[in-house]
């Protein structure tokens, strides 16, 4: 939901398609909604949920691409280690996972740290890494970060 700023008669005013575009150029979207990573990983095809060292994971054809720990409100998803580098350095809620998997791409994402926008797009990004190619047809690529 988006607040809208008091105007000077007092009234509500409705921000222009060009602010919202701004704001969100800046970084300035809400955290990512932790209910609603379960729904968007689901969402995407061929994926099943199954239990993890306790933890949920996400997978295509038995091949994980993403971790929930729910506790830490932080995902690890499977990304290739160029994407981890170029994403890293842009973005100070990724970061390696601090063991030989992070060298394989493993990448933390913290949740309270990033917009529903950016995850999508790296969800996407860790699952595409894993699907076969006959399934990456079913789903439309959404807009880069």
């Amino acid at each position: 939901m988006i607040q809208r700023p008091i105007g000077v008669s007092g009234r509500e005013s409705s921000p222009s398609s060009a602010v919202l575009r701004a704001i969100g150029a800046a970084g300035y979207l809400s955290p990512m909604d932790l209910q609603n990573v379960r729904e968007m990983a689901l969402d995407m095809p061929g994926t099943a949920e199954k239990d993890h060292f306790g933890r949920p994971s996400y997978s295509v054809k038995k091949k994980i691409y993403m971790t929930f720990w729910i506790e830490e409100q932080r995902a690890v998803l499977k990304l290739t280690p160029d994407q981890q580098a170029a994403l890293c350095e842009e973005y100070e809620a990724l970061s390696p996972v601090p063991n030989k998997w992070g060298k394989h791409g493993w990448t933390n994402v913290d949740l309270a740290s990033i917009d529903e926008r950016r995850f999508k797009y790296l969800l996407d990004l860790a699952w595409r890494n894993v699907s076969p190619k006959w399934l990456l047809p079913t789903r439309v690529v959404p807009p880069k970060m």
